[in-house]
């Protein structure tokens, strides 16, 4: 399965000290960290907005999508 990144190509890099090679070697852990720093920020704001709504405000419909991007993230 070929993803939307695979056809991303890096111009070629004048330079000597070989960054984009590197870059490119790490494709997959930078993605993935950060695919990790965006869920840990979105349930972040999730909880300081929860925990500064009245209870009156809240509804817990509003943790359905928290709920289901957990579970897409476990996957």
């Amino acid at each position: 399965m070929s993803g939307w990144l695979d056809n991303v190509r890096c111009p070629s890099c004048t330079c000597e000290c070989g960054c984009l090679a590197v870059v490119a070697e790490k494709r997959n852990m930078i993605s993935s960290a950060a695919a990790g720093t965006l869920f840990f920020v979105g349930w972040w704001l999730y909880i300081d907005a929860m925990v500064a709504c009245d209870s009156d405000d809240y509804h817990l419909a509003f943790m359905t999508c928290g709920i289901v991007g957990s579970l897409a993230f476990a996957m």
